[in-house]
């Protein structure tokens, strides 16, 4: 099998099993929200966020803008305002590998432990330049 099929096939049965998995959670009432900038490499698309379980779970896709991606260093910032709007959590992500060209999409998937959907105003993804940062906290 050639490498090119070889990433189609897999491609297609990491959505297949990523959206199966998302079918049983409870969806979220709000919808989260991408915030790039016009000059970022990357869109980010099809956001998602789920109850599952204790968590929420955050899902989503991003594409090049112009079918280049120009850094692999990037990542995503998942940020979870809470009720008490001084209250936030964010998880710092790469999504899967990005090739420097290629048209594909990469997915990404965080989970917030011990977080309840009520307790969210708002949830956001944000591209950053570089690696994560030690700032980020996970889940």
């Amino acid at each position: 099998m050639k490498s090119a099929t070889r990433r189609r096939v897999f491609g297609a049965a990491f959505a297949v099993l990523l959206l199966s998995g998302c079918t049983s959670l409870e969806p979220l009432p709000l919808r989260p929200i991408a915030m790039t900038a016009p000059d970022d490499p990357i869109s980010i698309f099809w956001l998602h966020a789920y109850q599952a379980g204790d968590g929420v779970r955050v899902v989503g896709n991003i594409r090049p803008r112009n079918g280049v991606y120009r850094t692999g260093r990037g990542h995503l910032d998942v940020t979870a305002t809470l009720a008490n709007v001084s209250d936030t959590r964010t998880i710092g992500t790469r999504p899967g590998p990005l090739p420097r060209r290629g048209k594909g999409t990469r997915s990404f998937s965080v989970f917030f432990n011990k977080l309840d959907r009520r307790d969210i105003v708002q949830l956001a993804v944000e591209y950053h330049e570089g690696a994560l940062h030690a700032a980020v906290v996970k889940g």
